[in-house]
């Protein structure tokens, strides 16, 4: 399954959307969890983030959640199961190498 198969259906979720904290839904999101999850529920967002944006937004602050619909989740659960090994573990998830991005970082 492509990236640039996600559905659209006039989906804005390529431009930022920045809010204060006490709108923004990651962050009240995030806010219920204990110290030793949040960690790890930051980074799974800031990835959904990614493979939403094709990897143009990867801050799970700035993404416009608000923007995501019930068939774009539904896309999102079949791409991630295509990704399972015969194991169950996730695979590898292919990120497109910036091109802004003067030196090499793993962030790109």
């Amino acid at each position: 399954m492509d990236l640039l198969s996600i559905p659209q259906n006039n989906l804005q979720i390529i431009e930022p959307k920045i809010l204060p904290d006490s709108e923004n839904p990651a962050k009240l999101y995030l806010d219920h969890f204990a110290e030793s999850g949040r960690r790890g529920m930051e980074q799974a967002l800031n990835l959904m983030a990614g493979i939403y944006s094709n990897f143009r937004i990867n801050d799970c602050y700035q993404f416009n959640w608000s923007a995501v619909r019930f068939q774009h989740t539904a896309w999102l659960r079949n791409y991630l199961a295509e990704l399972k090994d015969d194991d169950g573990a996730l695979g590898s998830i292919s990120r497109p190498r910036s091109t802004t991005c003067s030196q090499p970082c793993a962030g790109c």
